[in-house]
């Protein structure tokens, strides 16, 4: 299983508007531990979530799309990252 905690590589990475960048679910949920509500917003707004398209798309991760798509504020964000880091970490090693 090579979704979300894995690194994607550079051909996939997100690129965030404050110069971060994610590789991993695990890298999201590090980044929105930090990230200012600015560069939260300037992704995942009422228009668009670039967040969830990009779990969606590079990540292949489906299950975090939808959670990220529900998100309404970055904690909730990281909190939706953190649990589904967490439960595959947890698969990977059964």
């Amino acid at each position: 299983m090579k979704i979300a905690v894995l690194d994607c590589g550079d051909e996939c990475s997100f690129k965030l508007a404050n110069g971060g960048v994610m590789k991993s679910a695990a890298d999201m949920a590090k980044n929105f531990e930090s990230m200012d509500d600015s560069t939260f917003y300037h992704h995942a707004n009422e228009s668009r979530n670039d967040f969830a398209n990009w779990a969606k798309e590079a990540l292949k991760d489906e299950e975090l799309a939808e959670e990220l798509q529900k998100a309404k504020d970055r904690k909730s964000a990281q909190i939706a990252a953190m649990k589904r880091v967490t439960f595959l970490i947890s698969e990977l090693s059964r």
